[in-house]
């Protein structure tokens, strides 16, 4: 049987936000500081909602498969990362009482798990091919993450929150696998221009961060907050302005090639996503700690290293072989 063609500047993306994924969790538990701070945010502008975007791009409408594959993983997740926390505790505290542990509020990083279940019972709403209505669709999709800002602790059940802001990412990219219409930017004659102009974008935000980095709200960024104010309401358009433009960059810089060591990990981010944490909680107890406490390239190797090698094919096949029986 022939194998599956893959999708060379897709895996490449993937490799690359998984990367940044890792990069910002390895901050946010290091410690930040001047010199990683801007680095985060960065990062945190656009990692979740290119994710999606790049599931959407992906995205089958095939229920059964997908809460088959994925269901018994945010269960397996769910119980170890909060075993792990009370384990930790209990080592390195003497805690051992056992905290409060509800099913339906995600650990740390499996919102997204939760998410993309969702997403796949949302979909059938969202089904057309007719450009109109996909367009009011996004619309639709935007209005409603807005309108979850005015309902406060949303992000309480099943990560509702963060469904509803970036729904209009994953709608995106289930639209463009549909239209092809920025997969095929590289045919336009006027496509050198348009690199011209993304990596103009690219270095104009990267700045922009780094100058302005105490004015801007990294939680503006997670998708999680109710609206305090009406600043709020700014800060998610801002928060989804910048990751459309992130995402552009990134379709339009990505190599369309297979790169060395991409596509090994751009097909294997599932491993490195769930695994990720649970070594994070363990590596911020250990002396690293002060090592790499707010220092930019200690932080980089760490999460170069955890995403090489949680991404190697037995971890992925592990993970395979975790599903639930099901019938088409």
């Amino acid at each position: 049987m022939m194998e599956k063609q893959r999708d060379d500047q897709m895996d490449n993306i993937r490799a690359i936000l998984i990367f940044c994924v890792v990069t910002g969790h390895v901050i946010s538990n290091f410690g930040e500081t001047t010199g990683t701070d801007a680095v985060y945010k960065i990062i945190f502008s656009f990692h979740m909602p290119a994710f999606l975007f790049v599931s959407g791009y992906f995205a089958r409408y095939n229920p059964k498969k997908l809460f088959a594959s994925l269901f018994p993983l945010y269960v397996i997740f769910q119980i170890a990362q909060y075993l792990e926390r009370w384990l930790i505790l209990g080592i390195t505290d003497g805690n051992w009482e056992m905290g409060g542990f509800d099913f339906f509020i995600p650990q740390w990083t499996l919102w997204y798990l939760v998410a993309l279940m969702m997403f796949q019972l949302l979909l059938p709403l969202f089904e057309t091919d007719n450009k109109k209505k996909q367009a009011g669709f996004l619309i639709l999709s935007a209005a409603l993450g807005m309108l979850v800002g005015f309902t406060p602790d949303t992000d309480n059940f099943m990560a509702m929150s963060r469904v509803f802001v970036f729904l209009p990412f994953y709608l995106w990219g289930y639209y463009e696998r549909k239209n092809q219409i920025l997969r095929h930017l590289d045919r336009r004659s006027w496509f050198p221009a348009a690199r011209g102009i993304a990596a103009a974008a690219g270095i104009v935000l990267a700045v922009g961060f780094c100058l302005f980095e105490n004015r801007i709200v990294a939680k503006n960024f997670y998708g999680t907050d109710a609206f305090a104010d009406g600043g709020m309401i700014a800060g998610r358009v801002f928060a989804w302005a910048t990751a459309v433009v992130w995402i552009l960059i990134l379709l339009i810089w990505t190599p369309r090639r297979r790169l060395w060591m991409m596509e090994t990990i751009g097909k294997n981010t599932l491993p490195v996503y769930l695994f990720h944490s649970l070594a994070i909680l363990v590596l911020v107890r250990t002396p690293l700690y002060t090592l790499m406490q707010g220092r930019l390239a200690p932080v980089l190797i760490l999460a170069a290293a955890l995403t090489v090698l949680l991404s190697r094919e037995p971890l992925e096949k592990l993970l395979r072989k975790v599903k639930l029986p099901y019938k088409n």
